[in-house]
C-alpha cells in the first residue's frame, strides 16, 4: 500500500512544469519568511533545502514539458492577440474553461485537431513548420506586433527625454540672462497701446 502511495506521489511529481517549480521555490521562501515568528535564516534556509530536494526528486524538466509550455505560451499569446476572451474560446470549440486553462499553461497536450480548432476559434492560421535545432524560429506576427509597440513606446521615449532636456537646457540658459525681476510687456488693447507690469 505504502509503495502504491509513493509510486503515485513519484508519478504526480513529474507533470510538475518547469514554472511551476520555481514559483514554488520563490512562494514557499517569501511564506517562510512571512509565517515565521523569528523569522531568522534558519527557516528560509530549511525552505529552500526542501525545495531543493524535491528538484533533485523531480529531475529536470523533459524536453516534451518544455516544449509544452512554449506552445501554451505562443497560443496564451494568439488568444490576447485577438482579444476575445477564454470563456468566448471555450464555447467556440466546445470544451471546458478548465481545458483551455491547461492548454494555455502547458499542462496538455494538444492534438493537431485540437490545434486546427483553436486557429478556427481565434479566426487564425496554423502553420506547422520543421527546422533545425540551431535554426532560430520565425517570429509570429503577435510577436513582431508587440516588439513594433515596444520599439514605438522606447523611440517616443527618448524624444521625450530629448525634447525635455533641450528644454530644461533652455530654461536655464534663459534663467542666466534673464534674471527674476521686473519685466515690461507691452500689449495692444482695441486701438492703444499700454504697458503692464508683472513681478516676479
Amino acid at each position: 500500500m505504502q509503495k502504491s502511495r509513493q509510486t503515485e506521489q513519484g508519478r504526480s511529481k513529474a507533470h510538475v512544469r518547469p514554472s511551476r517549480q520555481i514559483a514554488a521555490v520563490r512562494a514557499a521562501a517569501v511564506n517562510a519568511e512571512k509565517t515565521s515568528v523569528a523569522r531568522d535564516d534558519n527557516d528560509i534556509q530549511q525552505a529552500y533545502e526542501s525545495l531543493l530536494t524535491l528538484f533533485q526528486e523531480l529531475g529536470p524538466p523533459t524536453a516534451n514539458q518544455v516544449r509544452l509550455e512554449r506552445l501554451g505560451a505562443h497560443m496564451a499569446a494568439a488568444l490576447a492577440w485577438s482579444g476575445k476572451k477564454r470563456a468566448e474560446l471555450a464555447e467556440k470549440m466546445s470544451v471546458s474553461k478548465g481545458r483551455i486553462t491547461r492548454l494555455l499553461s502547458g499542462d496538455a497536450n494538444p492534438t493537431a485537431t485540437t490545434l486546427f480548432e483553436f486557429a478556427d476559434a481565434l479566426n487564425i492560421q496554423v502553420e506547422i513548420v520543421f527546422r533545425s535545432l540551431d535554426e532560430k524560429p520565425i517570429p509570429q506576427i503577435w510577436e513582431l506586433r508587440t516588439k513594433y509597440e515596444k520599439d514605438v513606446f522606447d523611440a517616443n521615449r527618448q524624444v521625450k527625454a530629448k525634447i525635455a532636456r533641450k528644454l530644461d537646457d533652455k530654461y536655464m540658459r534663459l534663467h542666466d540672462v534673464v534674471q527674476p525681476s521686473m519685466i515690461e510687456i507691452s500689449t495692444k488693447v482695441i486701438s492703444h497701446e499700454r504697458k503692464e507690469r508683472i513681478y516676479l
